[in-house]
Order: structure tokens, then sequence, then C-alpha cells
């Protein structure tokens, strides 16, 4: 299990003919450790004082793991993850969970261009795309997207009109710290449920289903860029991550 740490979680196993099945009750606590991605790219992750972790990605600073390279898809990154964390969605509290991070773009910060992305934090499925994700794009404006959510045809243009709406505009992004606080029930049903507080002001909510093809999630922030042949001429991207927490809700 990692040095995942669930205290008051109860499983118990039923052998029958099939092998063994396992359930759990809702837990009172999990706190995953997040480990720098395998095969990130040396010194694209700079610790620093007080906790603060730099993420800094230059033009094919590829991540390669287990016969994967980031280079063969267009793709550069230096992530840290929770992935061997991973909190079962059976073990949902009936409040959901709380995703904290404290995130800063320095005063240079260059946008991405021409078509090419750049993710910095995501709620991620093993094995499938992320069920929410905050990235630029063709300017500096945060953005937030539930491709989960669109994927299983139900999205709710009332609740939101946009499928990528700006939660922190290009205007506020740089050379200051933005406090990230999203809570969220992970369901295929209309249980599912995501707000998120951007600085103490709630700037998106929605509810319906947001998760499929999986019973997990995990955590990932940092850079990752995509589509980066969009961009022949990118330079360097960087952004700051601190106090990266996931909690009860």
């Amino acid at each position: 299990m990692g040095a995942l740490h669930w205290n008051a979680l109860i499983l118990y196993g039923v052998v029958g003919f099939v092998g063994l099945t396992v359930a759990s009750l809702p837990i009172d606590s999990y706190t995953p450790d997040f480990l720098i991605e395998a095969g990130t790219p040396p010194e694209t992750v700079e610790v620093q004082q007080s906790g603060i972790f730099k993420f800094s990605v230059d033009k094919n600073d590829c991540g390669a793991r287990a016969g994967f390279n980031d280079c063969d898809h267009d793709r550069e990154r230096a992530e840290r993850t929770s992935l061997e964390d991973k909190m079962p969605l059976s073990a949902q509290p009936p409040r959901g969970m709380h995703y904290r991070a404290k995130i800063f773009f320095p005063q240079n910060f260059s946008a991405p261009r021409g078509g090419m992305g750049v993710t910095v934090f995501q709620i991620k499925v093993p094995g499938s795309f992320p069920a929410l994700d905050l990235f630029l794009r063709d300017s500096a404006d945060l953005r937030l997207k539930m491709d989960h959510s669109f994927k299983l045809g139900q999205w709710d243009g009332a609740q939101s009109k946009s499928r990528q709406p700006v939660i922190i505009p290009a205007q506020q992004l740089r050379g200051r710290w933005h406090d990230i606080d999203i809570q969220a029930y992970w369901s295929d049903t209309s249980k599912g449920r995501v707000t998120v507080e951007i600085d103490g002001r709630q700037v998106f909510s929605y509810r319906g289903p947001n998760v499929i093809e999986g019973d997990a999630v995990y955590v990932k922030h940092g850079v990752y860029r995509w589509d980066v042949g969009k961009d022949p001429e990118r330079g360097n991207t960087e952004v700051h991550f601190k106090d990266v927490t996931v909690d009860p809700a």
C-alpha cells in the first residue's frame, strides 16, 4: 500500500469459489505521500526552503518509465504523484474529499502558445484520463476541465456554460501564491459533486456523474506539457507548489 496512512479503515474479505473480494467502510483519515514520478528528468524538480517544490520543464525534458517515453508522445513533464497511495472510491466518506494546494506562477511565467497545453494539477483515475485537471492553453488563464463528466455524455450546461471555465484570469495569475481548495465526491451517478475555491472564493461547482472507468483516484501536480510540437520555439515552464494535501471533507 506504499506510504499510505489509513485510520479507522475496516477491511474484510469473503472467500468463495471465485476468490477473495475486499470491501471497505468510509475512512476517517487519508494522508497520501507524494513521490517524484518515476523517470522524471534530473533537476526538473527542486525542493526549496519551507517545503516549496519548484518544477521547471525545458524543451525535451521528457519522462521515461516502463517503456513509455514522453518524447515519443509529444509530451514533457516534471511531476509528483500519489499513485502508490491512490484512494479507492469505495472508501470515500459521505462528504467526499478535500484537495488543497498552494501554487505560484513567477512573474516571468511564459504562457503556452500555438496550441501546446500545460497541466499543473490533476485528480486522475489510474489507467484513464484525469477526472479533473487545472491547465493553461493559448493564454495565461488557468482553466479547469472535467473530461470524465463530459465523456459520460451528461454535461449540464445550465451548471457551467463552459466546459473549460477560467478559474484564475491571466491578469491575476503571476507573482503571488494562490490557494486551491477542491472538494469532491467521485461517482458515476448523480451523487457526484465538485466545488472549487481559489483564494477563499468559490469559482466553480458541479453536481452529477464525474468519474468513469475506474475504482480509485490519485493526485499529480507539477508541470505536464502536451502537444509540445505545436510550439517548436517553446522555452522554460516554471511553477512552484507547497502544502499539497488530501483529506476527508
